[in-house]
């Protein structure tokens, strides 16, 4: 019955799309290398390891058992293999936010290589941005010389790379590899998420002999919100040096967009943000926070995200009719759609913390229930449960972890959770001792 409603669901969110075949084209197209030497299906997917770089050459990991279980999964519309995420914004529609949708500019594959990589090797940056809890200024596990050698035998037949971070023009390691790639493959399209704070000769004389897409985050429209989220930028400069990427991909005939996170410190600019873009007609992208929780809009008590929706509401975007209008409308669409449902979501748990004051065993299950679909089983689950009741060190505590993980759009957090060393889990469940609205 639920792949019949996901078979319906997937013809509205093929609307406007140009490849219909495949609901994503991610796992027949590219790998995802982050800075522990994981290799993962995508930058949402990392409840899936597919391989160590390491130990299995990229043609192994591409056809091994793991990436084939992943591709029957999504054709038969089960999506049981890590990509929950997808399928709950698919079920809430809010096709926008489908990740998916975000590989839908790929090549599908032809050989036995991937088209695209996804590269996160550093996690340099020069900003201290208030949604940022872990992983700046991380140390890489990566032996740099050993994965330039290891992609060697793939540039070639690469048709897109992209890059993060960190701030990818920060890491002079990923001007290795472009250099790498203008050598051997100077055809691949190289995709970058930039803070635009960044904008030397170095920059420039990369981006002049590759072809790069280039998406800007952008978290904030006034100059107090701007640099009070993406602490020790100039916003000035940053929307100045946005103009700039944007008239060079125009120039390159690559893509463009801007990509703002939706957060408690800068919603109520949200409106001033889609008329700025809108009338320059760039594209829109908003990512979802999940956590830090004193960031995170779905931590928030019923009458607040009430009065957020309503002041949204009445300030509404003006939108044009220009060529990524139709886009931006949908996107501002899903942003309320998202919002409504944290909405209704803080009501019935409202109630059900009102009716719970105590901890108890029925508690417990709930949350096992609310879990498992995300899990292949029920030794994984046991795993992941055990990994969140060893930062509990009280009762209280642990009862706090149960009630997040009943309202908590949890689905990124999974992946993250399992992948992460104590220091950083450490600084996650810190948070949610700290910020969680319902204790």
């Amino acid at each position: 019955m639920l792949n019949l409603k996901i078979k319906y669901l997937i013809f509205f969110y093929n609307k406007g799309r140009n490849n219909k075949k495949y609901f994503c084209k991610a796992p027949y197209s590219s790998l995802f290398f982050d800075y522990r030497g994981n290799v993962f299906p995508c930058f949402a997917n990392k409840h899936i390891v597919l391989g160590k770089f390491e130990k299995q050459s990229i043609i192994e990991i591409w056809n091994n058992l793991p990436m084939k279980n992943l591709r029957k999964s999504i054709e038969k519309y089960e999506f049981n293999y890590g990509c929950n995420i997808c399928k709950n914004k698919l079920l809430q529609r809010n096709y926008s936010q489908v990740y998916a949708r975000r590989y839908d500019y790929l090549s599908i594959s032809n050989n036995n290589f991937p088209s695209s990589i996804e590269v996160q090797l550093f996690n340099h940056c020069n900003l201290d941005c208030v949604m940022c809890v872990v992983n700046k200024d991380d140390d890489s596990s990566i032996d740099f010389i050993a994965f330039k050698n290891y992609i060697k035998e793939i540039i070639p037949h690469l048709k897109n790379a992209s890059f993060s971070g960190g701030e990818p023009f920060l890491i002079k390691e990923y001007f290795d590899i472009w250099e790498y790639i203008y050598k051997l493959n100077k055809n691949c399209i190289i995709s970058v998420n930039t803070n635009a704070t960044i904008l030397n000769k170095e920059v420039k004389d990369i981006i002049n002999k590759l072809k790069f897409n280039i998406s800007v985050s952008i978290d904030g429209f006034s100059k107090e919100t701007f640099e009070s989220i993406r602490r020790n930028s100039n916003r000035d400069e940053v929307y100045f040096n946005t103009l700039f990427f944007k008239d060079y991909t125009q120039k390159a005939n690559t893509f463009f967009n801007v990509k703002i996170c939706a957060i408690k410190q800068n919603i109520y600019e949200f409106p001033d943000l889609f008329n700025y873009f809108n009338e320059l007609d760039v594209p829109i992208v908003i990512n979802e926070v999940v956590y830090p929780l004193n960031t995170a809009l779905w931590n928030n008590k019923p009458k607040k995200l009430k009065e957020i929706i309503e002041y949204l509401k009445s300030k509404t975007p003006i939108f044009k009719i220009k060529a990524n209008s139709y886009h931006n409308y949908n996107t501002w669409n899903e942003l309320l759609k998202m919002l409504n449902k944290y909405y209704k979501d803080a009501l019935k748990f409202e109630k059900f913390v009102n009716d719970n004051k105590m901890f108890t065993d029925k508690i417990k299950e709930k949350v096992y229930k609310r879990l498992k679909p995300a899990f292949l089983n029920d030794g994984e689950l046991n795993k992941f449960i055990t990994i969140v009741e060893n930062f509990a060190k009280t009762d209280k505590n642990l009862k706090v972890l149960y009630f997040f993980f009943l309202i908590a759009p949890f689905d990124r957090m999974i992946g993250e959770i399992e992948i992460r060393n104590y220091k950083e889990l450490q600084k996650i469940f810190e948070n949610i001792f700290e910020y969680f609205e319902w204790t």
